[in-house]
């Protein structure tokens, strides 16, 4: 039977986008019901790529923050990508509340009881970023409270999953890991590319190449969550909430940023510095400074150009760190597959990343997206 409507928020997101192109254009090996219609919520209004064909489902766009409770009602599934993502050295704790914790309340109170609801966030709660996180299983968030990476967006996201696994109805709570491809706007490859612009177009190379972080093509893991639909468990009340997360990612290989990065973004106009700038000589006279910063900004208003530097754990977790988790038991309950092989993925994101300027990428990723007067959210 097919499903009536689909209510995708945060649908400018880069899983956003890509969860639209695989409700508009089915992939043959996703076992997935096209819905009728599909609401897409964003803030600031979106355009969205021209429909394939006739036969696609029609698409209502709602942006703002006052219609949220109109794109959810009466919806039969609702995918919540919307979030804050502040990493920054002094991140707007006002923001990331109402983000990332008073939307997920809206969500619950709006949302029809018989109505699935997968909900977005991030693999970070369940890792410490003075330790190596290798090959996590799905665990409970808060045995990891002090070693969280980005405590303040990480308190937030913990917030977010309590909030959404109270509920009753089917629900399942999707932790994903950082992501690439194409329509990425924010991300640690859109950084190589806007940072080159400071160094007459050479990426700096920090630390010693060691250390690994795990990176996912969205492609893969929106097909993830589109296989996460039909299984998306009711609560139970003898188990424990762990039942209703998974950790989705994809083949992407684990080793450092750099080797991930760099094939995508080689345009022949970008190259890689020579000189390594070894880790901790940058690392430790941060930290310090941003103690600084951070006990002054409690006392006198810290401008904004500082307070957005990169929280410290950015470069522990990206540059130093090992981080990497394990996609076993959406394998294995979700019967979750890479759709696309590391080639495609590759191809598919470097034709999109060599063709970017530095001036085309508006923001770090460790910096929350601005919205300006369209949104109200962070108004």
């Amino acid at each position: 039977s097919q499903m009536s409507s689909l209510c995708l928020l945060g649908a400018d997101s880069l899983l956003g986008r890509h969860l639209l192109s695989l409700l508009l254009s089915p992939h043959p090996s996703l076992p997935f019901v096209v819905p009728h219609q599909i609401r897409l919520w964003t803030v600031a209004p979106f355009q969205a790529p021209p429909t394939p064909d006739s036969d696609c489902p029609s698409l209502l766009f709602l942006h703002g923050d006052h219609r949220l409770e109109e794109a959810i009602e009466g919806a039969e599934t609702v995918i919540n990508c919307q979030e804050c993502a502040d990493w920054s050295m002094v991140p707007d704790v006002e923001r990331l509340q109402r983000e990332n914790v008073d939307v997920p309340r809206r969500i619950l109170s709006a949302i029809s009881p018989t109505a699935t609801l997968i909900h977005i966030s991030s693999a970070f709660v369940q890792s410490w970023w003075r330790w190596p996180n290798i090959n996590g299983k799905e665990q409970r968030a808060a045995d990891y409270e002090k070693g969280w990476p980005f405590k303040e967006y990480c308190i937030s996201k913990v917030a977010s999953e309590s909030i959404v696994l109270s509920r009753e109805g089917r629900t399942l709570v999707v932790r994903v890991a950082a992501l690439y491809g194409e329509g990425d706007n924010s991300s640690q490859v859109t950084d190589a590319i806007k940072i080159s612009s400071l160094f007459s177009s050479t990426i700096p190379f920090v630390g010693d190449g060691g250390g690994c972080t795990q990176l996912s093509y969205a492609g893969n893991v929106a097909a993830g969550v589109l296989r996460a639909i039909p299984v998306a468990p009711l609560k139970v009340d003898d188990t424990s909430d762990l039942s209703r997360i998974v950790i989705i990612g994809d083949a992407t290989p684990i080793v450092n940023t750099y080797t991930n990065v760099l094939p995508m973004v080689q345009n022949g106009k970008l190259r890689l510095s020579s000189y390594k700038i070894p880790f901790f000589l940058l690392f430790i006279p941060y930290f310090l400074f941003t103690l600084i910063v951070r006990l002054l900004s409690k006392a006198v208003d810290i401008p904004k150009a500082i307070r957005q530097l990169p929280d410290p754990s950015f470069f522990f977790v990206f540059f130093y760190h090992w981080t990497f988790f394990c996609s076993f038991k959406a394998r294995i309950f979700l019967n979750h597959r890479d759709i696309y092989s590391q080639e495609e993925c590759l191809a598919r994101s470097s034709a999109y990343y060599r063709k970017l300027d530095p001036t085309d990428v508006k923001r770090y990723s460790w910096q929350a997206r601005e919205y300006g007067s369209q949104g109200s959210i962070d108004n």
